[in-house]
């Protein structure tokens, strides 16, 4: 697929190593050069359009490890989960990932997260008698406050209008 450019890839990289060969130690300039223009152009490569039946390869393991921070956020959603840890520890980049969270879960890290505590918290108020402020603590929020505005931006009623709704039924 990528013939030309590799083969200019491949002749930087035997152009590299016949100057480490070389005994003169004023050669060593040089060869960071050619190693420079390798990982240069080896860039340009991995950057340059992928083809579309190779795409679907590359999504495909994105989708695996969107997944596995998916899966992290329903097991942990109890707890401070901070976004930066999730795209380091399945070796993204802030902005990959934040691409293909968004493209896999139509949300983003931060919507996930705070969806499934919502979730969590109306299952506490249909089953439970607890306060709002345990509620709130239990579906790991850390303020009541930020529970109350997140839980209206995303049920369209405050908290206690849903705890009241759900008695009515």
């Amino acid at each position: 697929i990528y013939a030309p450019k590799t083969e200019k890839l491949f002749s930087a990289a035997v152009s590299a190593f016949e100057i480490s060969q070389l005994s003169d130690k004023s050669n060593i300039l040089m060869m960071n050069g050619a190693i420079l223009n390798i990982f240069s152009d080896l860039h340009k490569i991995l950057n340059s359009g992928v083809p579309a039946h190779a795409r679907q390869y590359i999504e495909k393991d994105y989708a695996y490890e969107i997944s596995k921070c998916t899966e992290y956020i329903k097991n942990h959603f109890t707890e401070d989960i901070q976004i930066e840890t999730l795209y380091k520890n399945v070796f993204m980049s802030k902005t990959t990932f934040f691409k293909y969270f968004k493209k896999f879960t139509s949300k983003t890290p931060s919507e996930y997260i705070n969806g499934v505590r919502i979730s969590f918290a109306q299952e506490l108020f249909l089953s439970s008698d607890y306060t709002l402020s345990q509620v709130a603590h239990m579906s790991g929020f850390s303020s009541q406050n930020y529970f109350n505005h997140i839980f209206k931006k995303t049920v369209s009623l405050t908290p206690t209008e849903y705890k009241m709704w759900v008695k009515k039924q």
